[in-house]
């Protein structure tokens, strides 16, 4: 099937550990405005089909569509994620 992900949000500080295999992470701190929608960092990627990678991992598909200022990380197995409070983030398993 198709990779797992969680679109692009935000909360309070969080530690996310983890166990086993790898978590692509893109993330960006809260003050990134450019290539926003709704205040958010944003990526066309709910106007694909499915077929087209229609899903957050998408954007590793067409990662010059990122917008600026968002960053991009791997987490492995044993890795502690700590995201500050206010920071945008997504994810693809």
């Amino acid at each position: 099937g198709l990779a797992s992900g969680h679109g692009m949000h935000r909360h309070k500080e969080a530690f996310l550990a983890s166990l086993a295999g790898r978590k692509l992470w893109w993330v960006a701190p809260p003050h990134v405005e450019s290539g926003t929608a709704g205040g958010r960092p944003s990526f066309p990627y709910k106007e694909l089909t499915p077929e087209e990678g229609g899903w957050p991992c998408s954007w590793l598909l067409q990662e010059d569509l990122v917008p600026p200022g968002v960053l991009r990380c791997v987490q492995r197995p044993g890795e502690v994620m700590l995201l500050p409070a206010g920071w945008w983030h997504m994810t693809c398993s």
